[in-house]
């Protein structure tokens, strides 16, 4: 079986103020094989316990905090901070079997561009659409494993820290999967069968797929941001780690929401 690890960084709401402090809104999805979880897990977890100090080594790798030194990382050195991030990503430049996929939405853009729609509504549309392409890319995925691999189910865990949105982010994921999972020469769903639903909403620091998936969407967010360099942390380098994992054209930024009518056109 194979897992889909979803987090976000960013909001998908479009008020002027969300807009200027949050031009983008970043989801990916890191999958991996449920053979190769384990081994993903005790590999960062023995970094942890190699940089961190010792009351720190069950404290949740959430990127923003690890950055500015604050929250779980207040007082912790800035060169074990940097460590920290550095191993992570180098765990993942070599880890093999890791895959990922990322949607970015351009808020100015989208705003700009859609101006037939509220700012509530856009912020409705923009957080569906991005689950539809995200869905999308992990079912073409799957697909090729299908055929290359054999048939294996999969299992999407997306952070309940969007609980808010936990309704319609179920809603959204299910109508993405199903409909772009149908197979019309098949004349039936195909990789949809192979999806477990509806997906595992889980918190973040129970699963080091979540805060991996964290740190990837951070990090696009600040390479796409033009971010200035934030102290010694190598950005340009992490963001270079990502784009060698991506499955496929695995990074799509959205600036434009088509009616939801012609999305499955």
């Amino acid at each position: 079986m194979w897992f889909a690890f979803v987090d976000e960084s960013g909001k998908p709401k479009f008020w002027e103020k969300d807009v200027r402090q949050e031009p983008l809104y970043v989801i990916s999805a890191v999958v991996v094989h449920e053979s190769k979880v384990s081994s993903l897990y005790h590999e960062i977890e023995g970094l942890k316990r190699m940089v961190l100090p010792r009351d720190k080594w069950s404290v949740e790798i959430h990127t923003k905090e690890i950055v500015h030194g604050n929250k779980n990382y207040t007082g912790v050195p800035l060169e074990k901070r940097v460590g920290l991030l550095d191993g992570l990503f180098g765990i993942l430049s070599e880890f093999e079997g890791l895959y990922i996929m990322s949607v970015v939405v351009d808020k100015p853009k989208v705003l700009a561009l859609n101006s037939g729609f509220s700012r509530n509504q856009l912020g409705r549309l923009a957080h569906a659409y991005a689950f539809k392409v995200l869905a999308d890319m992990v079912e073409h995925f799957l697909r090729v494993k299908l055929m290359t691999e054999g048939y294996e189910f999969l299992l999407w865990v997306i952070d309940d820290s969007v609980r808010v949105e936990r309704d319609r982010t179920r809603d959204s994921l299910i109508e993405a999967v199903i409909r772009g999972g149908y197979d019309p020469l098949l004349g039936r769903d195909a990789t949809s069968f192979y999806t477990i639903l509806p997906p595992l909403f889980a918190h973040s620091y129970q699963h080091l797929g979540l805060q991996v998936a964290d740190a990837v969407s951070y990090v696009i967010s600040r390479r796409l941001r033009g971010s200035p360099s934030k102290k010694a942390f190598d950005f340009e380098g992490y963001f270079q780690i990502i784009l060698s994992k991506l499955y496929g054209d695995g990074l799509v930024v959205v600036s434009r929401i088509p009616r939801k009518e012609h999305w499955w056109m």
